[in-house]
């Protein structure tokens, strides 16, 4: 009963942990959630992978904590295939994970860029499991900044006349705004004065970096091969 009402109500945060919900009762649960929802917890349901897999895809979710459900692996895999959805901080604490499910969550850095915490404490992924992950963040990084580097490229390449309409289009200009512009219109000449340069045309200062819990980093040789 209560699942079918989550798709009609508008809820931002949602507490379930240590219930008896299992893998079937998970699955609804996230199936049925409505776009609002921002923070779930689920933690300590026994879910396994199946539930991991539909917590993977709720959309809307920024924060999900999903520790001690055994989702193994497999349910590791499915945070990675679904490229960690909107997520910004996931829990996955106490999951019987092994350096393979951290390979398998290493893949979703390949598409994602919202991710920017996540606990891995309590699960058995070694320092292979570590690399595969650092490897991946790193990559990620790269990626961004060259592809940052270039829209900016591409913005000051732009004439000047193109490039200050970008930015007015960026920040809600109307047609009628230009008009007025090209009228000599002073408000309207104050108000492009003070136009800046929309974020995605700026690299920004922080290239994606995640903070890992739980896994000190020592000053050792990390390995270079997985499997």
């Amino acid at each position: 009963h209560m699942a079918r009402g989550l798709s009609l109500a508008p809820l931002v945060e949602l507490d379930l942990a240590q219930n008896s919900l299992g893998p079937g009762g998970v699955k609804l649960l996230c199936e049925s959630v409505g776009g609002a929802l921002e923070r779930l917890d689920v933690s300590g349901n026994r879910c396994g992978a199946i539930g991991a897999q539909a917590a993977a895809r709720v959309a809307s979710v920024r924060h999900l904590k999903c520790a001690a459900n055994s989702i193994g692996d497999e349910g590791f895999a499915a945070f990675g295939e679904a490229a960690f959805g909107s997520l910004r901080i996931l829990d996955v604490r106490d999951n019987e994970a092994t350096a393979r499910g951290a390979l398998g969550l290493s893949k979703g850095f390949d598409a994602n860029r919202t991710l920017t915490a996540l606990d891995l404490r309590g699960n058995l992924i070694s320092l292979e499991g570590l690399w595969c992950l650092g490897a991946a963040v790193r990559r990620r990084k790269r990626r961004h900044r060259t592809e940052e580097r270039r829209r900016a490229a591409d913005f000051n390449a732009l004439p000047a006349e193109d490039r200050w309409r970008v930015v007015a289009d960026a920040q809600g200009w109307t047609k009628q705004d230009f008009l007025d512009l090209e009228r000599g219109d002073e408000s309207a000449r104050r108000r492009k004065d003070a136009l800046h340069v929309p974020d995605r045309y700026v690299p920004s200062a922080r290239f994606l970096d995640v903070h890992f819990f739980g896994l000190p980093v020592r000053p050792r040789p990390l390995f270079n091969r997985c499997f």
